[in-house]
């Protein structure tokens, strides 16, 4: 069975950033900052608050005004919950209490564990293919495939036009955001259920190798582009240069829970714990 549950410290990183920004971002000063991205009556969002969460999670640059509109969603939300008495509430407190102490253990697990991500040769992830192969063996029909996701849908049309004249690495090479760059260019292996709808995959076994999709609103108000490479089939197991990406994934996530665990054994120390 093959999963692909396992997620990397930089995931990690991403979505714990992703959740202060939403709960944490803007500031309530009644001075007007000289620079702000969006406000909400007296809660400004700066352009440093956004340009940190840009910078780090996976959403990339062409995001930001995604990114600004669900500020000021949950900006709206969260006063009309106050009003509503939702923040005083026991329920809502320990919650907070509990969302507030598995931030800082995520965020210090991947301070802590952040050297886990390197440091293995080709040899080494052989050799744990070859030891764990039922871990690649597929459930369902799955993609080697490029694909690149815009926020700007002339963006989008653009590039595709620019892959059909030159071809989808040249094209790619020369998009102007590098986070977006780098997207473009890696090739990965996707599942049917990796794909963002039912029918982009069934677009994706239509498609002949080579062969550029269309432009597709996708949900997120982004554009995605791709292009199938090889196609792999239910019971198939991926042969190594195709699971690559997944091998190194896995061995990382395995030497981070070693290195975890071997940290919290020591941290446990420090301290008096009774159950009862």
């Amino acid at each position: 069975m093959m999963s692909f549950g396992l997620h990397s410290g930089s995931k990690l990183t991403a979505f714990v950033l992703y959740v202060l920004f939403l709960t944490a971002a803007g500031c309530d000063d009644p001075a007007e900052p000289k620079d702000f991205a969006a406000r909400v009556e007296e809660s400004y969002l700066t352009e440093s608050d956004l340009a940190i969460q840009i910078d780090s999670a996976s959403g990339h640059r062409q995001f930001r005004d995604a990114m600004i509109r669900k500020w000021i969603e949950s900006e709206i939300y969260y006063r009309e919950a106050k009003k509503a008495g939702v923040t005083e509430s026991e329920e809502f407190g320990l919650l907070m209490r509990n969302a507030e102490k598995e931030l800082a253990k995520a965020m210090l697990l991947e301070k802590l564990t952040r050297d886990a991500k390197g440091g293995f040769t080709d040899q080494d992830l052989l050799q744990f293919y070859t030891r764990n192969l039922h871990l690649f063996k597929l459930t369902e029909k799955a993609y080697q495939m490029q694909a690149v996701l815009f926020a700007d849908e002339r963006e989008a049309i653009s590039f595709r036009d620019q892959v059909l004249q030159k071809g989808w690495n040249r094209a790619a090479s020369e998009l102007r955001l590098s986070t977006v760059r780098e997207e473009a260019t890696t090739r990965s292996v996707k599942r049917e259920s990796d794909l963002l709808s039912p029918a982009l995959a069934r677009i994706a076994d239509a498609m002949y190798p080579g062969e550029v999709s269309l432009v597709f609103p996708v949900p997120g108000d982004r554009f995605f582009v791709f292009t199938v490479h090889k196609k792999y089939y239910q019971g198939e197991t991926l042969p190594f240069d195709a699971a690559r990406e997944k091998v190194l994934s896995f061995k990382q996530e395995v030497r981070r829970k070693q290195l975890a665990d071997s940290l919290f054994r020591e941290m446990a120390k420090k301290y008096s714990v009774e159950i009862r």
